[in-house]
């Protein structure tokens, strides 16, 4: 159980990197089309994810910018994406072709190196790497796990079909290396945990709860 189980999944989203894809259909040969053409097309895309950026609130220097080609053999009904060096010049367009036969063979398990490939789709992806949290180390446990009790709430027991009394523990006075038996009951501002009857809880140094069956790991 984290931390903040009830925040999780936003704490997860604001530290996910930001990342737009731009496309552009264009259906010509790799190995004749100009360089100055895909260059001029990139450059189109590259504008608008800049332009992008900048309206969200990015900086030119946060932002990550790859080109990709979407490549097929002549005649196929599918494609493959590879990502194309930036210039596109007669270097790179061979680099393109090797890495696109290298794909279909590890995708497919054989490839055509002696023939041509097609472009299907121009792709450019911005990404801006956002800053990451950093939760602070609990402190250690002085074995008194006392100190996070807040009392007794009745707790209903499953195979018993019952209620019984079970211990209530403060999660914010709880250190690293707690631990202690259920039934019992976890409270904290965003979310209640419940531990069963024959399970332990452990604490980790970063605040994550261990639950485990009582003698298992």
């Amino acid at each position: 159980m984290p931390l903040l189980p009830g925040l999780n999944c936003a704490l997860g989203m604001l530290q996910t990197s930001v990342r737009h894809s731009y496309v552009r259909s264009e259906i010509g040969s790799l190995e004749r089309i100009a360089a100055g053409r895909l260059n001029e097309l990139f450059g189109i895309l590259e504008a608008q994810a800049r332009q992008e950026a900048r309206e969200e609130g990015f900086s030119r220097g946060q932002v990550k910018i790859s080109r990709l080609l979407d490549l097929r053999y002549p005649h196929q009904g599918y494609s493959l994406c590879v990502p194309c060096p930036a210039p596109f010049d007669e270097p790179a367009r061979v680099t393109v072709k090797r890495a696109f036969d290298s794909l279909h063979q590890t995708v497919y398990g054989q490839n055509a190196p002696n023939e041509s490939a097609d472009i299907v789709t121009l792709r450019l992806q911005s990404e801006i790497v956002v800053p990451r949290l950093s939760l602070p180390q609990l402190p250690h446990t002085d074995g008194n796990t006392g100190r996070a009790m807040k009392g007794q709430r009745p707790l209903y027991h499953i195979s018993q079909q019952k209620f019984e009394p079970v211990n209530v523990w403060d999660r914010a006075k709880l250190r690293a290396g707690d631990r202690f038996e259920g039934p019992a009951v976890i409270e904290q501002f965003d979310s209640t945990t419940v531990a069963l009857a024959g399970q332990t809880v452990s604490v980790e140094a970063n605040g994550t709860l261990v639950i485990a069956e009582r003698g298992g790991k």
